[in-house]
């Protein structure tokens, strides 16, 4: 994957990856729309989405972690009314970029592979939670033609909830 003529490796993270997907998460607590704690995301979410094969791992040319996201069947959204043609839908989470390399394009890249992935294993919608406060991640999911459905509050935060067919 290339953005702004640098190469990116995207690959599904592995046992091992644990704490440098941590250490990311980490970094991005208190940034602009950042609805995270220390206690969330944790071992337990990374360790899940290994197992599930759902979580994303791009590093930069030298091999460093610089975002992650989480995509597949979590169903931690079924109870929310959906589209109903999404009848194989997976569910993006917990997607990150390191700050220092906010608003590079590195999120757009990341997640148009993420999709086109998820459409390769077969789901045909996708859909998440998204702060109302990250206004970042809303305009990205608005170039990316998600749409906006409703609100719900969880986790003690406002989130719209956002959704596509992909297939």
């Amino acid at each position: 994957m290339l953005v702004n003529n640098v190469e990116y490796k995207l690959r599904l993270a592995e046992y091992g990856d644990e704490e440098n997907i941590l250490k990311l998460y980490r970094s991005i607590l208190g940034t602009t729309g950042c609805t995270w704690s220390e206690e969330y995301p944790s071992m337990t979410e990374i360790i899940s989405d290994i197992k599930m094969k759902s979580l994303y791992y791009l590093t930069d040319h030298q091999g460093k972690l610089i975002a992650v996201a989480t995509a597949g069947s979590l169903d931690e959204l079924d109870d929310l009314i959906w589209d109903s043609r999404m009848t194989k839908p997976c569910e993006l989470a917990r997607i990150g970029v390191l700050p220092s390399l906010h608003n590079k394009g590195i999120a757009s890249k990341l997640l148009g592979a993420v999709i086109e992935d998820c459409k390769s294993r077969g789901y045909n919608g996708m859909r998440f939670l998204v702060s109302k406060t990250n206004n970042n991640a809303l305009r990205l999911y608005g170039k990316f033609g998600f749409r906006n459905v409703g609100e719900v509050f969880r986790y003690g935060h406002d989130f719209y909830c956002y959704y596509k067919m992909i297939s």
